[in-house]
């Protein structure tokens, strides 16, 4: 679920796109089809909130970070409205694990988590032929994810194994040109249903909801 201040970021990033719009259009810009590179930055939040009680009677709190690193899209535009998109993104959000023994005391210790997600989606573009190109679509994906280990102090360490994991979303972007030629800058507001599921050394599963946020920019070249 949505925390009421994603949902309002949500919103906002939503809004500021559409309120963008009316002045970057140029309706003398070409329509174009063909492929197209995206290369920049991705924001991941993925909202982990993990409050739970172990076998050995602790409490655990598992939080997480967001993280800010590299984006790779490719679409290809088959028409003027409508185009397949092809997306993969390389983070390492931050986790925050702490325990509270039974017996008392405060054990706080961090790993990143590697999250690696490939989607594939379908853009319908809303504006061809506008300088600001803005399109909107379903997405599917497959999240790959790497594994944690925790430094858990006397409770010793605390590894887990996570699973890879099918994803379905949807995506908001806008491509705004620069000139009239190839290049241009790029933003995309992305979300992924999708969860975590973490196995500890004695088995047992934890399933997590991660269902990211993800916010790519950079610039975007037309071939």
């Amino acid at each position: 679920m949505f925390s009421n201040q994603r949902i309002r970021s949500l919103v906002l990033l939503f809004a500021a796109a559409l309120l963008a719009l009316p002045t970057l259009t140029d309706p003398a810009l070409a329509e174009e089809t063909g492929w197209k590179l995206r290369l920049g930055g991705t924001w991941v939040d993925p909202d982990v909130n993990v409050d739970t009680i172990t076998d050995a009677g602790a409490r655990a709190r598992a939080r997480s970070v967001d993280d800010i690193n590299l984006g790779l899209g490719l679409e290809y535009r088959f028409s003027r409205r409508l185009g397949l998109d092809f997306a993969v993104s390389f983070v390492e959000p931050a986790v925050g694990l702490t325990l509270e023994p039974a017996g008392g005391g405060l054990i706080a210790t961090t790993d990143k988590l590697s999250f690696t997600p490939i989607t594939a989606g379908l853009n319908v573009h809303l504006t061809p032929g506008r300088r600001a190109d803005l399109y909107i679509g379903p997405i599917v994906g497959y999240a790959l994810y790497g594994d944690l280990s925790f430094d858990a102090g006397p409770e010793g360490q605390a590894n887990f194994t996570s699973d890879d994991d099918f994803a379905l979303g949807a995506q908001l972007g806008v491509d705004v040109a620069i000139g009239d030629g190839p290049w241009s800058i790029d933003a995309a507001l992305r979300y992924l249903d999708t969860d975590l599921e973490a196995t500890d050394e004695d088995g047992e599963i934890t399933d997590i909801d991660f269902s990211p946020i993800m916010f790519s920019f950079g610039i975007g070249y037309r071939f």
